[in-house]
């Protein structure tokens, strides 16, 4: 039966993409490039430098601590691919790591799309939040990896970028087949490229960059805004759970469970913020667009620094080790 209803799925996508091929294409052709111009630059570095800092080896409570870290400011599906080093990970665990990256929140979202760079003084907070109350709801367990002698820097960084690249592509294969989906269906439907905020959010549901330009160009307040892009991007959609599935097998119904409790903490903290503290402000008129830009762009700009700082460490760390193993391994060295 569970083959019948693929198959026959398959067929009817299949059949969608074809006979509303151009609205189909269309859509892919949008995907890609908010993978070329958005994801990429956002998520590949970080990708690069959680690798090298996940492959050089940490453990007891600052190997938790790290996983936590990196997943958070990485970007989706960073959660499910960290987790996958230390075994087939918890579908709920997957799902609280899931946090889309918070360059790609502000860089992307509220300064390229919205046109409101401090937007993200809102989102961010509320997705960090809400993935710290699900953590203290649902603690992560990891089993310590055993310490094996630590490749040499020159090859973490090599095998971190071979990783990325394909997580990438992955990421970039999942955005351009569902935005194609979501293309082909809404021109079977009727339906509008996020019209409405229904609409808008069901695409982000699907496909959380998608949805989040389909967001973009609503016209309705900044609350309303904030706290449906809160939702989007903390629930991560469908895209995002494919994605996740090149690196384990995660339980749909777990999976998604987990996402939703995570989504609405994530609406209603950033809702919670935008009433308490209105973007519209007479007190702040005194602050410029290009000043703030400038500092949320230096805070930006520190997180990367401290992150490449650490990965530097690391590498140094594993270098050292790399050598006391050579000269113990070699002939004559001590024992």
């Amino acid at each position: 039966m569970k083959r019948l209803v693929t198959y026959s799925v398959c067929a009817l996508c299949c059949c969608v993409l074809f006979l509303y091929s151009p609205a189909a294409v269309s859509w892919a052709s949008a995907g890609f490039l908010i993978w070329r111009d958005s994801l990429l630059p956002a998520l590949l570095p970080f990708f690069v430098c959680a690798s090298v800092m996940q492959n050089a080896g940490v453990s007891g409570r600052l190997e938790r601590a790290s996983l936590i870290f990196l997943s958070l400011i990485s970007g989706a599906p960073a959660g499910a691919r960290l987790l996958s080093g230390y075994g087939e990970p918890d579908a709920r665990s997957a799902a609280i790591l899931n946090n889309v990256s918070p360059i790609f929140i502000y860089a992307s979202f509220c300064s390229g799309m919205v046109g409101c760079p401090r937007l993200a003084l809102y989102i961010i907070p509320a997705q960090f939040l809400s993935a710290t109350i699900m953590l203290i709801l649902f603690p992560i367990h990891i089993k310590s990896r055993p310490q094996a002698s630590c490749p040499s820097p020159l090859r973490l960084l090599s095998n971190a970028l071979q990783s990325s690249v394909s997580a990438m592509l992955n990421i970039c294969a999942a955005l351009v087949f569902f935005s194609a989906l979501m293309g082909g269906f809404g021109a079977m439907l009727g339906v509008g490229k996020g019209g409405s905020l229904s609409g808008a959010l069901l695409y982000g549901m699907l496909e959380m960059a998608g949805g989040s330009a389909a967001l973009s160009k609503l016209s309705i307040g900044m609350r309303p805004l904030g706290a449906a892009a809160a939702f989007v991007f903390s629930f991560g959609g469908l895209c995002v759970y494919a994605q996740s599935l090149t690196f384990a097998p995660l339980p749909f119904l777990r999976y998604f469970s987990t996402k939703l409790i995570q989504g609405a903490l994530s609406a209603a903290i950033a809702y919670i913020f935008l009433t308490l503290f209105p973007l519209p402000q007479p007190v702040y008129r005194s602050v410029t667009a290009d000043t703030l830009l400038h500092n949320t762009l230096s805070i930006a700009a520190a997180l990367g620094a401290m992150l490449m700082a650490l990965s530097v460490v690391m590498m140094i760390g594993a270098a050292g080790r790399y050598k006391k193993a050579k000269r113990k391994s070699a002939p004559g060295g001590a024992q």
